[in-house]
C-alpha cells in the first residue's frame, strides 16, 4: 500500500484544556465557544457574517439560498468518512 503522507499537527496544552472545557459543558454542539467561532472567522475573513455547522449536505443548500450578490462567498470544509 502506498504511503500518503499526512501532516504533524501541532496541539498544545492551551488546545487539550480549550476541548476539555467544552467536553465538560452545558454546550458541546452550540453556545459561545460556537459564536466565538463564528466571530474569530469572520473578523480573519473581513465578512460581516459567518455561520459553523457540521453537516455540508444540508448546509451548502441552505447558503447558497442566502446568498444572493456577487461578492458573497461560501467556504465549505467537506470531509468524508471511510469506514
Amino acid at each position: 500500500m502506498k504511503f500518503i503522507p499526512y501532516g504533524h499537527q501541532e496541539i498544545d496544552k492551551d488546545d487539550v484544556q480549550t476541548v476539555l472545557e467544552v467536553l465538560q459543558s452545558d454546550w458541546l454542539t452550540q453556545g459561545p465557544v460556537i459564536d466565538i467561532f463564528e466571530k474569530t472567522v469572520a473578523d480573519y475573513c473581513g465578512a460581516k457574517y459567518t455561520v459553523a455547522d457540521y453537516e455540508e449536505a444540508i448546509s451548502i443548500p441552505i447558503y447558497h439560498g442566502l446568498t444572493n450578490e456577487e461578492q458573497d462567498y461560501v467556504i465549505a470544509a467537506l470531509k468524508k468518512v471511510l469506514s
